[in-house]
């Protein structure tokens, strides 16, 4: 451990670190209280060696600040096995087995360790089976990751030429999906049939330099028929687990089908394959035949498959079509964003013809325009399944139609992918891993706050296949296997009430509330929750004391509130960065001066800042999707306790706030600003009053 210094730390903030890390975080504070007192901070400059190969192992690492690098030894040069962010460890393998270290550590950055003695370790293993269990889940993906850079491929017994074997193993690091921006428009640069036959995915271009992940990072063959399909780029190969390649295929929806119409255009590489208006497909009966349209009077089926064909081209989560004097003004809400769609509207294709082409579709009543409608479309495009909900409203110069866009795999996101804050992603496991109480997710409209809802769901699932979920909503928004789904209907008198007393009878472990809206079922989803079960449910509320209030003006008792509740979680969606062309500047003084008023930035640790820019692959915008912004309050003891007896709600916020309890806004900004996810004038625009 070359080139460290000791450094002060509290022993409060170490009690407050611990509870957040991976090491440490089932365990019992009275453990932490015990564990404390015996750690060593050190502090070490940018590319100080923390652990060296072949070095007896002295303890267990625990990253506080800055990033690490575990690199493994190689024939020409070391090979990164893994990054570690705040709250991970390192050094195990040799603390625990007194052998020396198989790899080193390097610091990224400047960054601050906490140093648990080996014997200290070898205690708490005997004594305290969390802390077992955690290092045994640590060095078990370790393993993994080192087999699945080790283990040979087929294609690798033929023969490999020495000049590519050099260029293959040099500085090969190891990655994780999750630390790229997976655009649509670089995903279609390679055909599918290689990205699944070679186990490769395309995660970023940057000028003419293809980065390339793979599970096989020496196949020769594979990289030398990727040159020959993509010849005017540069490739720079990284390494991935095969776990995280089969995710990323379940997770984008890779379809042949994109990247055949995209070479068929002869678009340039890194164009988005189009959706051919002519292959989707719709539930309703009337349009199962697959004849194109060629009359006259199908001009709007046309133009219809089209616009839809079009927002899905765009990933938009919604179209809006507006009546004016003249052609209708159509507009697509992409990254939260409305725009003008370019495309002209013929002539033939007025408003009530599209509206009317829509109503069929959605089996709507199209005599009726004086009255509001909400339907449903169920849509086919290649191998996406795709729900169209469609809203009309009246209006002076006829009906505007609203139609959102939910894909049908938008429910099955891991949990990292909308957590991204180590500490946040903690707090909701172990809610989710309770037997009971209620999870909250709150929110404005359109902040995501169902989809969070379904990502939740989906890892309760997959760590608790054994549970018997049932779920009510009002529409059903994502078709989930596992989940029985009821949706609300008022015209029989069966409403969220009548449900939920009927989901109690049916030996629930997991109850799902698509939204709470009314007393009765917030009384009742609370009452779900005290009484053995885990309840999960959304809201509409700005953060999370307006999150108690709502309760509490829905007609919720203090009492039951706090007894039911285990964690809010409240978020907005902000745009994010653009990986292949974000840079890092100083801020105009007046930005900084507000984010610091605002306490999302800190103006002794540097002023330089991400900044969006523009290029091809986010459309010149500068940002390429969205990512939640979240306050999350956890409901600890003192915190149900001031609840339950009747403490102002203002005193209640300053006593989560000071025992860590509630991670604001303002932290979770500051966070993904140090990761360059957002911009801080998209924190300023999104989150400030």
């Amino acid at each position: 451990m070359s080139e460290a210094v000791p450094t002060e730390v509290p022993l409060e903030a170490i009690a407050e670190f611990l509870p957040q890390t991976s090491l440490f975080h089932r365990c019992d504070p009275a453990v932490l209280a015990r564990v404390a007192p015996d750690l060593t901070a050190l502090a070490y400059p940018a590319g100080a060696e923390l652990i060296a190969a072949g070095a007896p192992g002295e303890g267990i690492g625990l990253l506080l600040e800055g990033s690490v690098s575990l690199l493994v030894p190689g024939a020409l040069a070391p090979s990164r096995v893994e990054m570690l962010l705040p709250g991970e460890h390192f050094g195990e393998v040799a603390a625990l087995l007194g052998s020396p270290s198989p790899y080193s550590v390097i610091a990224d950055e400047p960054s601050r360790v906490l140093w648990l003695r080996a014997e200290v370790a070898l205690l708490l293993l005997a004594k305290f089976p969390a802390f077992g269990g955690a290092l045994a889940e640590r060095m078990a993906r370790q393993v993994g990751r080192l087999c699945s850079l080790a283990q040979p491929d087929a294609q690798l017994a033929a023969p490999v030429e020495p000049g590519a074997e050099r260029s293959a193993d040099h500085h090969l690091p190891f990655v994780e999906l999750r630390e790229f921006d997976l655009q649509p428009s670089v995903l279609a640069m390679v055909p599918t049939k290689l990205i699944r036959l070679h186990r490769m995915l395309p995660v970023r271009l940057t000028g003419r330099t293809l980065t390339v992940a793979m599970v096989a990072p020496r196949n020769v063959q594979a990289l030398a028929e990727l040159k020959r399909t993509l010849p005017a780029v540069d490739l720079e190969v990284v390494a991935i687990s095969g776990d995280d390649f089969n995710n990323a295929l379940v997770r984008l929806r890779l379809d042949d089908a994109r990247a055949a119409a995209a070479a068929a255009k002869g678009g340039k590489p890194g164009a988005p394959a189009g959706v051919n208006p002519d292959s989707l497909v719709f539930e309703t009966a009337a349009d199962s035949e697959r004849e194109p349209a060629r009359g006259a009077g199908d001009e709007v089926v046309r133009f219809v498959n089209k616009l839809i064909g079009a927002a899905l081209d765009r990933e938009a989560s919604d179209v809006h079509i507006e009546p004016t004097s003249g052609t209708p003004r159509i507009r697509f809400r992409t990254q939260g964003v409305l725009s003008d769609w370019s495309e002209p509207v013929p002539p033939t294709c007025t408003l009530k013809g599209i509206s009317a082409r829509l109503k069929i579709l959605a089996g709507l009543d199209i005599t009726e325009k004086r009255l509001p409608q909400d339907g449903r479309i169920g849509l086919t495009a290649g191998k996406r399944e795709v729900d169209l909900r469609i809203s009309t409203l009246p209006a002076n110069r006829g009906e505007k139609i609203a139609i959102r866009l939910l894909e049908g795999a938008g429910g099955s996101r891991d949990l990292e992918t909308v957590f991204l804050e180590p500490g946040g992603l903690g707090a909701v496991r172990r809610a989710l891993n309770r037997p009971f109480g209620g999870i909250i997710v709150a929110g404005p409209t359109g902040s995501g706050k169902t989809s969070t809802l379904y990502s939740i769901l989906h890892e309760r699932r997959l760590t608790r296949p054994d549970s018997n979920v049932i779920m009510v909503e009002d529409p059903i928004e994502y078709r989930l296997q596992g989940v029985v789904q009821v949706q609300v209907n008022p015209n029989a008198g069966m409403q969220f009430p009548q449900v939920l007393r009927a989901m109690m009878r049916q030996d629930p472990d997991v109850i799902v509330v698509g939204e709470t809206r009314d007393h009765e079922t917030a009384e009742l989803a609370l009452e779900a929750a005290i009484t053995g079960h885990l309840l999960l449910t959304s809201l509409h509320a700005s953060d999370a004391l307006s999150t108690l209030q709502r309760l509490e003006n829905l007609g919720c008792g203090r009492a039951i509130i706090a007894q039911g509740l285990q964690l809010i979680i409240v978020q907005r969606l902000v745009r994010k960065l653009c990986g292949a062309c974000r840079v890092i500047e100083e801020p105009p003084p007046a930005l900084l001066d507000s984010l610091v008023a605002r306490g999302i930035a800190d103006r002794s640790s540097g002023a330089a800042l991400p900044r969006a820019v523009g290029c091809d692959a986010c459309g010149q915008s500068g940002y390429v999707g969205r990512v939640a912004v979240l306050e999350v309050l956890q409901i600890t003891d003192p915190i149900r306790t001031a609840l339950a007896s009747g403490r102002p709600l203002d005193e209640v916020e300053r006593l989560a706030f000071s025992t860590n309890a509630l991670m604001p806004f303002s932290a979770y900004s500051a966070f993904l600003l140090s990761r360059q996810i957002i911009s801080p004038s998209e924190v300023l625009l999104t989150l400030t009053d």
